[in-house]
């Protein structure tokens, strides 16, 4: 998924690219977009029950032209192996703009075999690491299979906000300075729009609360 958050500019996507070695492996159009699997993109609502995509293919921009803020996602099937992404965007800024540059976001997930991924393999190291630690006991494959399952549920019902959302944290014991802190600072400690923080945090809890933590 690409999104266009933090910029006051629409953001135009012409292009993808996945590259193996200096060969194009798969290239997708912007204007291509609507047409390609998996394709969805962020909708807008009015008050009497219409809807429609924050978004549309422009032949002039020769691309997806995404409204302020909106997002775009998709689909591609490519072989195993290690990909370099190429995305080509282009920006509605004019020239006598006070705004002088836009941002944008690439967020990739595998769709099957999601635990050959690199950071899947990653979270479950993790995770026995900590276990291990908290225990004194190799993590079993069954739990961590369960604890991973755990993990991607929570953050995926969690993908919005902030990680203060609803938490009941006593931040200022780890960050004295929360009192004068800018909001833009703040938000940006706190930042978790896809949940993984409160998803870790619930695991770490889950591991303290043990049985197998607590009697040992």
């Amino acid at each position: 998924s690409i999104d266009g958050e933090g910029t006051s500019a629409d953001v135009i996507l012409q292009s993808v690219s996945f590259l193996s070695g200096d060969e194009i492996v798969l290239k997708i159009e912007g204007v291509d977009l609507p047409d390609t699997s998996g394709f969805v993109a962020e909708r807008w609502h009015n008050d009497e029950g219409a809807s429609g995509w924050r978004g549309d293919v422009r032949s002039d921009a020769k691309g997806w032209w995404m409204h302020e803020q909106a997002w775009v996602a998709f689909e591609v099937d490519l072989p195993a192996g290690d990909y370099d992404i190429e995305v080509k965007l282009a920006t509605s800024l004019y020239d006598n703009n006070v705004n002088e540059s836009m941002r944008a976001e690439l967020s990739l997930q595998a769709v099957d075999h999601q635990d050959q991924t690199v950071t899947a393999k990653q979270v479950k190291k993790q995770m026995e690491a900590l276990y291990l630690r908290a225990t004194n006991h190799v993590l079993p494959t069954e739990v961590a299979e369960i604890m991973i399952n755990q993990l991607v549920e929570h953050a995926a019902a969690q993908n919005t906000g902030s990680w203060r959302d609803g938490a009941h944290c006593d931040v200022w014991n780890l960050w004295p300075d929360m009192e004068d802190l800018p909001p833009e600072i703040e938000g940006e400690r706190f930042h978790d729009p896809r949940g993984v923080i409160r998803g870790w945090t619930m695991i770490v809890h889950s591991i303290l609360s043990s049985a197998a933590y607590l009697h040992d």
